[in-house]
């Protein structure tokens, strides 16, 4: 006969449904660096304490620690499009807070590619006088691209 395990705390912390990197790819895809903040090659981490009701829904979202430009803005809206698991707590409907960590880099430019371009022409020859000559005028070019 197998005994059940108590759990270890009385109240269970809302879960995001397939765990924390789960939720980093889920922040990653929705998360857009604001123009603003690019312009200014504003860079650095915005925290965010959220209100977790005992249906999973993100209830309330403040800013601890900002960065202006906004991102506090887009953290924030990021952060209420987050949905938990629904916690199971005996009954008892509880209100968690969590804080989280919303990173704000520029993604790193690739050089600008450099092309030169070289063409060489072959000088016409003036139209023969001759009426023995087949040939009215020799043109040849060359063209050459160089890329780095």
């Amino acid at each position: 006969m197998k005994k059940e395990r108590k759990a270890k705390d009385f109240k269970r912390k809302a879960v995001y449904p397939g765990g924390p990197k789960a939720m980093v790819a889920f922040i990653q895809s929705q998360l857009q660096y604001p123009e603003a903040a690019q312009e200014a090659k504003i860079q650095g981490s915005v925290h965010v304490q959220v209100s977790i009701n005992h249906l999973g829904a993100v209830i309330q979202a403040k800013v601890i620690s900002g960065i202006g430009y906004g991102c506090d803005e887009e953290a924030l809206r990021v952060s209420k499009l987050l949905k938990f698991e629904a916690s199971k707590n005996r009954g008892f409907k509880s209100v968690f807070m969590q804080t989280m960590g919303f990173h704000f880099r520029s993604k790193p430019q690739t050089a600008p590619q450099t092309t030169i371009s070289y063409e060489y022409t072959k000088e016409q020859k003036p139209p023969s006088t001759d009426l023995g000559s087949d040939s009215d005028s020799d043109s040849t070019s060359y063209h050459y691209t160089v890329e780095w």
